[in-house]
């Protein structure tokens, strides 16, 4: 199609609107900054893909329908995410009137307010009201496919407590995530997919969290995107996807304490590992988004967030999730990590955590062969356990160690 000139009018199902100036020139769209008959601002979006013809676009019909349905769901989420306010098709081309998105891209942001000099506080709560944006959108059962810092606009406003109000925008290729084949087409941007993008997999909901909660917090928070080193002399954009890939899948991306340490210090360990989590490989081993907000949450109101145990150790590190109260076995210390079979009795004590799940305990059982010990110190009674103690199995008087396990934890 051709473009507008400014002061063009318009008829939608709804309204008539102007065109003002033309915003962006894509492939896909025109995107021009309009007014409604009413002399509100509006963001209007003019197609070339996809065209309603259906002989040269036979999807189009079922592409529409998503978009009619996105529309309705949307309406739902009207604090988080830009409204759908008109669609039709006008002159052979399809159209989108969406509200016009306050304030500014978080690029904007990032780049001028977060990316030379980290105000913590004020880093983690807009990383939090983008994260309660996308955790509501994913209620809403949708997948965007597509997000990055130029996708979500933000309004500064202290008058709130989380002093942000952020909507996410563009959602040309988002889809209904209880029907996978609304999705007709791969989208993504370099530097901000998920493996799933790389594989060609259907990308769900745990493909956002790869990218808002992994990628786009580690950036706010350490100034640094996490792949920027690895991928520095890359040629090209398989060559950038298959670096990133291989990073993801030897769980070799680096946590946010290994890039500027002396920033990313400040970062509360628990925003630390559950970013990380995002990273996960398997999409089933990522949070939610819910699990992300609810850490970042506790971490700004100073409370202590609900956990499970996570020991580690063994010849492979596996790790051992315990989410209730659980015995201090003989059979899972030697099934899950190898351990000598003559170290640990049969039942070596017990673990558990408070009534609310904030803090864990073990409690060793009287008489077994070998002492239970945290960092090489016999311990008699209910101990709490703290994140990187080494909980050992041996004897303190002549000092041999037979088994050690790491403890830490994981937000539930």
């Amino acid at each position: 199609m051709e473009e507008y000139k400014n002061g063009t009018r318009i008829k939608g199902t709804t309204g008539e609107y102007t065109i003002g100036r033309l915003m962006n020139k894509g492939g896909m769209a025109y995107a021009y900054e309009s007014q409604n008959d009413k002399g509100m601002p509006v963001f209007l979006k003019a197609y070339n893909d996809p065209v309603p013809d259906t002989k040269y676009c036979p999807w189009f019909p079922e592409y529409r329908k998503t978009q009619q349905e996105i529309k309705r769901r949307l309406a739902g989420i009207k604090s988080e995410a830009v409204q759908t306010l008109d669609e039709f098709v006008h002159d052979g081309a399809y159209h989108q009137i969406i509200e016009w998105a306050p304030g500014k891209d978080l690029l904007s942001i990032y780049e001028t307010k977060f990316k030379s000099a980290l105000n913590i506080e004020d880093a983690i709560r807009l990383g939090t009201v983008v994260v309660y944006s996308l955790s509501e959108f994913h209620k809403q059962k949708l997948v965007h496919q597509d997000l990055k810092f130029e996708n979500i606009f933000a309004v500064r406003n202290d008058g709130i407590t989380m002093k942000y109000e952020v909507k996410m925008i563009d959602f040309d290729w988002a889809y209904l995530a209880d029907n996978p084949s609304s999705c007709k087409k791969l989208a993504g941007t370099d530097g901000y997919k998920s493996p799933e993008h790389f594989r060609v997999q259907p990308r769900l909901q745990a493909s956002d969290v790869f990218t808002v909660c992994g990628i786009m917090l580690f950036e706010l928070f350490a100034g640094q995107h996490p792949f920027d080193a690895i991928t520095a002399n890359a040629t090209s954009t398989n060559e950038l996807d298959a670096i990133i890939l291989k990073a993801v899948e030897s769980c070799q991306v680096p946590r946010l304490s290994e890039i500027n340490p002396s920033r990313t210090a400040l970062i509360d360990k628990r925003i630390q590992d559950i970013v990380h989590r995002c990273f996960a490989s398997n999409s089933r081993e990522r949070p939610t988004a819910e699990d992300v907000h609810k850490v970042l949450i506790s971490v700004l109101t100073g409370e202590r967030a609900k956990s499970r145990l996570v020991l580690v150790g063994g010849p492979g590190n596996l790790k051992w999730r315990i989410g209730c109260k659980t015995e201090f076995s003989r059979n899972m210390c030697i099934q899950m990590f190898s351990a000598p079979s003559e170290m640990v009795s049969t039942i070596q004590g017990q673990f558990e955590p408070n009534a609310d799940m904030t803090a864990w305990f073990v409690t060793p059982r009287p008489g077994t062969t070998n002492a239970t010990l945290i960092d090489g110190k016999s311990i008699c009674g209910k101990t709490e356990l703290k994140p990187g103690m080494k909980l050992q199995i041996g004897n303190p008087i002549s000092g041999k160690i037979g088994f050690e396990i790491q403890v830490s934890f994981e937000a539930i």
